[in-house]
């Protein structure tokens, strides 16, 4: 259950744990999950903003034994988890500026200072995410699957122009299937642009987000590869025909073996604040 604070102590050996930003009084009800290494969220008020925090020890991030937990990928993705769980269920009930996993910082001065500095930028962004959700869209495709789709388009489209001779068509087809891997990536490439577009002109923001897994399986466990992975801010009232508008995409491409998931998720890609001065050094 989340404590709130106007005043906070730490001490020698504890650091400030950031998960993000809400408006102040504005969490209606308790957070009840724990945070990292299982510390209690505390919800910390300052001026015009309250950030959402716990008290950890800089152990737990810094130095030597740190920097072995870091490289063990159990430990770092259950840490990253508990932020996850944090941020989303603070976003649940109210609009939440979250900053990136493992943002520190060395005193309640430093944390002050940063929440004067950014305030206005970060309520705007609060003021905007009360009206809008981020939808995280991945594409997937499974390449065979395209490749026999657009190869029977092909043979259709040059049926009139093959020799009736065999060899000679033989020929002809060789160089067709040649070609096909260029016309995947070129049909591939024109779908993806115009689908984005189709998305951007429902959103008021969007990026592209890197591929993290080119790799991935699909609930039925079919091997597909990743080939997009953005990011749209989009209004409430638009939700729905964005939502249709992906539908309609993946009915249209599904038997060429295209599809595309989406996730609405807290407003990680578009929250931008760097935090600078003294912030904890991390080890990596």
């Amino acid at each position: 259950m989340a404590e709130e604070a106007a005043d906070l102590t730490l001490l020698t050996d504890e650091a400030i744990y950031l998960y993000g930003f809400i408006l102040p009084h504005a969490l209606p009800v308790p957070i009840k999950v724990l945070g990292i290494s299982e510390a209690p969220v505390i919800i910390y008020y300052q001026q015009q903003l309250a950030a959402v925090i716990s008290k950890v020890s800089i152990d737990v991030f810094t130095g030597s034994a740190a920097e072995q937990r870091l490289q063990d990928p159990e430990w770092l993705t259950q840490q990253a988890y508990q932020h996850e769980q944090v941020v989303e269920q603070v976003w649940q009930h109210v609009p939440i500026y979250p900053v990136r996993f493992a943002t520190l910082f060395s005193s309640t001065r430093q944390l002050a200072e940063q929440m004067a500095c950014q305030q206005h930028s970060i309520k705007q962004c609060l003021t905007k995410f009360a009206l809008c959700n981020e939808w995280a869209v991945k594409g997937f495709l499974d390449r065979q699957q395209a490749q026999t789709a657009l190869w029977e388009i092909t043979c259709q489209q040059q049926q009139s122009t093959l020799s009736h001779s065999a060899g000679i068509r033989h020929l002809q087809e060789q160089r067709l299937r040649r070609e096909l891997g260029k016309q995947v990536n070129q049909w591939l490439n024109g779908t993806c642009q115009t689908f984005t577009s189709e998305l951007s002109a429902l959103a008021r923001e969007w990026c592209q987000r890197k591929v993290m897994t080119k790799q991935a399986e699909l609930p039925d466990g079919s091997q597909v590869e990743t080939i997009l992975n953005l990011a749209f801010l989009v209004d409430t009232l638009q939700q729905d025909n964005f939502l249709q508008k992906i539908a309609e995409n993946n009915s249209r491409w599904q038997e060429y073996g295209l599809q595309f998931s989406c996730t609405r998720w807290p407003p990680y890609s578009f929250c931008r604040t760097t935090f600078t001065s003294e912030s904890l050094n991390v080890a990596s």
